[in-house]
């Protein structure tokens, strides 16, 4: 069934085909909010949401009760009305041809009155009717303001819509093709995008069982696969098993099992396909009980290693508390899931080992934010170099951490409360290679001269790599990584990293860190973020240094914290507020233009609140080239702010996370196999960005077109305006039938055929013209007239010199069959010969073909 509102999931579980909104075709599981003290907020809370116009797949009922779900929005004010409001009314575009294009008819209008009124004196001499001035004075506004010209002007759109359609891209919004003319700054999402669509996972870096010579926790050896982390065989004695499950592999292992949101459908996972490719690495069995089943009560999901699939039936006999520990099977509840979040950006789920009884959690997500969570002592020292190493080479790395609760699991607990104090098992590490065609495609946009930005919701290393090997940081630019963070006093500050060479504090100050192995404390006691913040930026003893970065989340044992209270006391006193409040201007922003700026969503936000200098926040927007950790809502605040440089701004991407962005730009390209996708104007079944070259192309053909047409409609309709006024003075006019000729005969055929050309076959850095009332426009125009104006009068001229003109003889205060006969003379026949000649040849002059078009021949 579709859904006809929103609505929010209260009890069961349900998996949502979305691809109607975002142009995913993977189905999307949906579960009830958690028991938190946060609010509800249906735009954040997608994971609870059901939005209006998608599709139910399967609904599931769960030990809460049946599927159930509260209507929270209805008609235009769901997700859906919004779009479809979008394309009913969209958003006014900063493109000035259209409003040049009235102003332009204005003026038009304004010469029709003129020459009425430079007319009326000769139909008050020739004694006509008050109706026959009438018709004569709508003639002139007819004349000089084409009913043609809307009709015209929208022949070379359709062309370009029927062409791009040709090439699988489709368009709901056919103003924008003339707006896609005049872009110069286009934004890519890298995965699905600039990348591949799908993740490799190239291998696992976990953390070793044995420690160093310092008692230190350090890394293991990568490993490709996870065949050897888990014996097949594994003792079935209950103590060693105990013991195997206490190795950081075999942790790690089932982290991967369990640690996701999927779902099973007809016997078949859906998804995320980053779960599922992780989930497959592990090698178990996922399963899902059936409703009603006793095993709903223990757990969601089960997952398991092969060698222990005996089925959910043999499991529930298995698992009665009669049964001994070491018979029970190895098996694992899902209890509980904390989906992924784009703010906290992590996911966790709780486990329960029906073997040991225990309870467990495990966190996956972005490496820094596991680390800000994880105890200090499960941190290997070489933590950020390992991380580096990867991230730096354009791989995409997740972290994997556990907590152990042991037998007693209080559900209650808010997840704050339960993802604290974990344990740091390591990384898994994906490859997202770049799409063959991309680092062409960016090279010849840049040849172009449109510039080239990418926003992803990736870790910014692996997003500057990306960016350096599709040449969006071209090779030898200096790149400057913005860092934000809370400063001693609780203020949030940037920091400027140079990322060329190694990694210098352009600021000058020295990132402090800390030690524990000060032999007056117990070296597994850690610390929490406020009391390190307090810390941070102070000279402390050698001896508390080392090379734990600052600002990390840490948890500190009531009992140790005297110990630390005078050393915190005297740190924050000796404290300088080094840090303003305001933002400092680089000394280099200024200095060299070959560089580029990387910044997460959070360091975005904060210069963009601090920087008052338009100049400064101008320069900074022109440098930023990658935009990493990225919300939907800052991709579109991003896009807003370029906007408000006066530049058009297009946006590519997949049509997931990029909807928001895709709906701000002035052109939205989307990347997806859904027709029914209505998220951006251009939606395209070419999945790389080679569309958007394409789209390009059309657009400043189309562009080009419009502005030819226009400027030939204008032209067409002065020399008319010019011959009828002057045949007026004569007392004399075109006959109905040469009016008939020139409009449907010659000036329509010969502006379809002028809107008829093809775009060229590359982009040039040469920018069309968008603006109606510019210089040369104008010169063009207002310069043709006065040619054409002199031509016509020379040749009337001419023709009273020659021997045998005849002067039209004009009935003063005729009736119409006299004044019919008027327009049977030399004077009419020799201006429509002459303006039929210069309609042609006007369309010669204004068939502009290189380096837009091609030749019209």
């Amino acid at each position: 069934m579709k859904l006809p509102c929103d609505a929010v999931l209260i009890s069961g579980n349900c998996i949502i085909n979305e691809s109607m909104l975002t142009g995913e075709s993977i189905p999307v599981p949906k579960v009830p909010p958690n028991d938190s003290d946060n609010v509800y907020e249906p735009d954040k809370d997608k994971k609870c949401t059901l939005f209006s116009g998608t599709e139910v797949v399967q609904t599931k009922a769960t030990q809460e009760g049946k599927v159930l779900a509260l209507v929270i929005r209805s008609g235009f004010s769901t997700i859906k009305g919004s779009l479809v409001r979008y394309i009913l009314f969209p958003k006014s575009s900063k493109f000035k041809f259209q409003s040049d294009s009235y102003k332009f008819i204005a003026v038009l209008g304004i010469f029709s009155l003129i020459g009425f009124c430079v007319s009326l004196p000769y139909f008050i001499k020739f004694e006509l009717t008050t109706r026959e001035i009438t018709f004569r004075a709508l003639d002139l506004i007819t004349i000089t303001v084409p009913p043609a010209l809307p009709a015209a002007m929208a022949v070379g759109t359709a062309f370009a819509l029927t062409r791009i359609r040709k090439r699988n891209i489709f368009c709901i919004s056919p103003p924008k093709i003339n707006v896609s003319g005049k872009i110069k700054t286009m934004v890519f999402d890298k995965t699905g995008t600039l990348t591949e669509d799908g993740l490799n996972l190239l291998g696992m870096r976990t953390v070793s069982s044995s420690k160093n010579a310092n008692s230190q926790v350090k890394f293991g050896n990568f490993h490709k696969s996870t065949k050897n982390f888990l014996p097949a065989e594994f003792c079935s004695e209950y103590s060693e098993f105990r013991l195997l499950k206490s190795q950081p592999k075999v942790q790690f292992l089932e982290a991967l099992a369990s640690c996701h949101s999927l779902s099973e459908m007809n016997g078949n996972l859906v998804g995320d396909p980053l779960e599922i490719e992780l989930f497959k690495s592990s090698g178990w069995k996922y399963y899902e009980p059936g409703e009603g089943s006793p095993l709903q009560e223990m757990g969601c999901a089960y997952v398991m290693p092969p060698e222990e699939d005996r089925g959910l039936d043999w499991l529930l006999g298995a698992t009665s508390s009669e049964t001994p520990k070491p018979e029970r099977p190895y098996n694992l509840a899902v209890v509980k899931r904390f989906d992924f979040s784009s703010n906290l950006q992590r996911m966790s789920a709780i486990v329960h080992n029906l073997k040991t009884s225990q309870y467990r959690l495990y966190c996956k997500g972005a490496p820094e934010k596991i680390k800000d969570l994880c105890r200090y002592e499960t941190i290997p020292r070489n933590f950020d170099e390992i991380l580096a190493s990867y991230t730096n080479k354009g791989f995409r790395v997740l972290a994997i951490a556990t907590k152990n609760f042991g037998k007693n699991f209080n559900s209650k607990e808010r997840r704050e409360q339960l993802e604290c104090n974990m344990k740091f098992l390591g990384f898994a590490v994906m490859e997202n290679k770049l799409k063959d065609i991309t680092s062409h495609s960016i090279g010849q946009l840049q040849k172009a001269d449109i510039r080239t930005i990418m926003a992803t919701g990736d870790n910014v290393l692996t997003a500057i790599s990306v960016a350096q090997g599709c040449n969006i940081i071209p090779s030898g630019n200096l790149i400057y990584l913005a860092e934000s963070f809370e400063n001693v006093h609780g203020r949030e500050i940037m920091k400027w990293t140079r990322m060329e060479g190694s990694n210098e504090d352009l600021n000058g100050r020295g990132e402090i860190a800390i030690d524990l192995q000060d032999s007056s404390l117990d070296s597994s006691c850690v610390l929490t973020r406020s009391r390190l913040n307090s810390l941070q930026n102070a000279s402390l003893d050698s001896s508390f240094v080392s090379n734990w970065t600052m600002g990390k989340s840490l948890c500190i044992e009531s009992e140790k914290e005297e110990a630390f209270s005078d050393v915190l006391e005297e740190a924050s006193t000796n404290q300088s507020s080094d840090y303003s409040e305001t933002f400092e201007v680089p000394d280099w922003l200024f200095k060299k233009n070959n560089f580029s700026i990387a910044m997460s969503g959070n360091s975005f936000n904060y210069l963009k609140s601090k920087v008052n200098n338009p100049t400064v926040w101008k320069k900074i927007l022109q440098q930023t080239s990658v935009l990493a950790r990225m919300s939907p809502e800052d991709k579109a605040n991003f896009v807003e702010s370029l906007q408000d440089q006066n530049m058009l701004v297009g946006m590519c991407g997949d049509g997931a996370n990029d909807c928001a962005a895709l709906k701000t730009a002035d052109i939205g390209i989307s990347l997806s196999e859904a027709e029914a996708s209505i998220a951006a104007p251009f939606t395209s079944k070419i999945q790389d960005i080679s569309c958007v070259i394409k789209v390009l192309r059309e657009g400043r053909c189309a562009l080009v077109s419009s502005f030819q047409c226009f400027k030939y409609m204008a032209l067409y309709s002065m020399i008319q305006f010019t011959t009828v006024t002057t045949l007026y003075t004569l007392g004399v006019n075109l006959s109905d039938p040469q009016y008939l000729f020139l409009d449907l005969f010659l000036i329509l055929p010969l502006a379809i055929t002028m809107s008829w050309t093809k775009s060229h076959n590359k982009l040039s850095p040469k920018e069309p013209e968008g603006a109606l009332l510019s210089r040369s426009v104008l010169t063009s125009v207002i310069g043709q007239i006065f040619i054409q104006g002199i031509f016509q009068i020379f040749t009337l001229m001419f023709l009273k010199m020659q021997p045998f003109y005849t002067k039209a003889v004009v009935q003063v205060g005729g009736n119409d069959n006299d004044y019919l006969q008027a327009t049977k003379c030399q004077e009419t026949t020799t201006l429509f010969l002459l303006s039929s000649f210069q309609y042609t040849a006007i369309v010669l002059a204004f068939s502009i073909g290189k380096p837009f078009r091609k030749e019209f021949y």
